[in-house]
């Protein structure tokens, strides 16, 4: 899903949450995978809740989900810092990251 962007919106190359409309970074360029997003008829606050019970429900969710592997690449690719993307909590997604960084370069 592509945001419209307003005259104060300087993010008009920005992803939506299919659960949340929550903004990140663009990736991948195409975003038709949205659509397929078992999360696009759920309630965001499960999504984006400190509760562990509502986010033990998000991963559910994303468990069962056709695109959970683009959606976790537009929350690592952009540094999403909020919310349960592609199956990851934050902190999954900041260990993840961590780890990559630390592996050496395969050139």
């Amino acid at each position: 899903m592509r945001n419209a962007a307003s005259p104060s919106d300087t993010r008009s190359d920005r992803h939506e949450h299919p659960a949340a409309g929550h903004s990140v970074s663009t990736l991948p360029e195409d975003d038709t995978w949205v659509a397929q997003a078992a999360c696009r008829d759920a309630s965001p606050d499960l999504f984006f809740s400190d509760r562990a019970e509502d986010i033990r429900a998000a991963v559910r969710i994303c468990r069962r989900c056709p695109v959970v592997e683009p959606c976790r690449a537009v929350a690592l690719a952009s540094g999403e810092r909020f919310g349960v993307w592609g199956g990851q909590t934050e902190r999954q997604r900041r260990r993840e990251l961590r780890q990559a960084a630390e592996q050496p370069d395969a050139a």
